[in-house]
């Protein structure tokens, strides 16, 4: 971890999810609320791969 981008223990949680799509979705959500985050951009792919 560096200067760059700082975990704050509120990101930091233990979930339980039936899919990949689940725990992306809880992840965003966290990230969203703590970070001060659009979930929903989080959740974007990159279409240029």
């Amino acid at each position: 971890m560096n200067g760059l981008f700082t975990l704050y223990p509120e990101a930091v949680g233990t979930i339980s999810a039936d899919s990949k799509d689940a725990i992306l979705r809880q992840l965003a959500e966290t990230f969203a609320g703590v970070y001060g985050l659009d979930a929903g951009n989080l959740l974007e792919r990159d279409r240029r791969a």
